[in-house]
């Protein structure tokens, strides 16, 4: 009986824990994933008034500085075809932000490409490309869900040694009764 009551607690509990456990673990995946592209974005977006405006020599200083500080490659394609900060390719994302001054979120198998058109400049329309790698897409989740697991098992076996301490006392009356009865 005190297992059969174990039992059933831990089987409440488990289903408990999976009903909370596994929307939270894929919420800490989208969160991770947003924090990464929200970051290339700010780093894109940051650039774009300086692409707009600035003379080539300043706007090189400062490609090649916000490249080296950000988690991801940046890249700024001018109209001339000059490419600044990171080298990379000219991507059909790129193109359809030169040609129709779109800013865009593609999705790629090796991680996410943030474009921003920059228009009005002269010469025609700037593109600054962020790329986030899908490495830093998911940077931090392993570690989360360890901890998720570890925090699971920890309350998991917390409620086990409850519910048999509640069902010793539970059945302690019981058996007395039936030793008495036979």
């Amino acid at each position: 009986m005190r297992r059969r009551l174990t039992l059933l607690v831990g089987a409440t509990m488990c289903l408990a824990l999976l009903a909370f456990v596994v929307p939270l673990a894929l919420l800490l995946r989208t969160v991770a994933q947003d924090r990464a592209v929200v970051a290339a974005s700010a780093d894109a977006q940051s650039l774009v008034s300086l692409v707009g405006t600035a003379d080539p020599d300043t706007l090189r200083f400062s490609v090649e500085h916000m490249a080296a500080g950000s988690r991801g490659p940046v890249t700024v394609f001018l109209p001339d075809g000059s490419v600044l900060g990171t080298p990379a390719p000219r991507t059909s994302a790129v193109r359809l932000a030169a040609r129709a001054g779109v800013i865009r979120t593609v999705e790629r198998p090796d991680g996410r490409e943030i474009v921003v058109a920059v228009l009005g400049r002269q010469d025609g329309t700037a593109v600054i490309r962020a790329f986030v790698p899908a490495a830093e897409l998911t940077r931090g989740v392993t570690q989360a869900w360890l901890v998720l697991v570890g925090l699971g098992v920890a309350l998991l076996l917390l409620g086990l040694l409850v519910a048999d301490r509640l069902s010793r006392t539970l059945v302690a009356p019981i058996a007395e009764l039936s030793a008495v009865s036979h």
